[in-house]
């Protein structure tokens, strides 16, 4: 079960979006086994709890954050001809997550706030040049986990965009 909340709002030329979600998502009953176990001596529904059959129920479900928050804003800036001038920032926040139904603090992964930002330049009705940083900040942090692996989130990039409408 959760709650969202997501708003949407223009004034003029300044533009704004924002997202914020809670979650509480939890296992039912369930039983597993952390790995190894002999096949039929761990029922996912039943159990029993013992050495090789573990009970999570009610524990958080994986890769399920409490809190998620996104939130963006932008200004046109008008220019000659009806050419147009749109800087943009958006901001993300991912709460903590686990990565495995075994919660250790090994398979946590952390919160994180990650920025991007972007500068489009409009002309003509259908031509778009946006120069973008995504990652502002360069923050290193760990985006997913399958057993021993980790896989890093990604890096700072900067990039242009060439955008033609028809």
């Amino acid at each position: 079960m959760g709650l969202e909340f997501q708003a949407q709002g223009v004034w003029d030329r300044f533009e704004f979006d924002t997202n914020v979600s809670w979650e509480h998502a939890r296992f039912g009953s369930f039983f597993a086994s952390p790995g190894g176990a002999p096949p039929g001596t761990c029922n996912p529904h039943v159990g029993p709890a013992n050495a090789t059959c573990t009970n999570l129920s009610g524990e958080t479900l994986v890769y399920t954050p409490v809190w998620t928050f996104n939130g963006g804003m932008q200004y046109t800036i008008p220019l000659r001809d009806g050419d147009t001038l749109v800087p943009r920032i958006d901001y993300a926040f991912v709460g903590q997550q686990w990565t495995s139904v075994f919660h250790s603090p090994v398979v946590q992964l952390g919160d994180r706030n990650l920025i991007n930002t972007q500068l489009s330049y409009n002309w003509s009705n259908d031509w778009q040049l946006t120069a973008y940083a995504t990652n502002l900040f360069d923050l290193h942090y760990i985006a997913a986990a399958n057993v021993s692996l980790r896989y890093a989130g990604p890096p700072r990039e900067f990039g242009l965009r060439l955008t033609k409408g028809f």
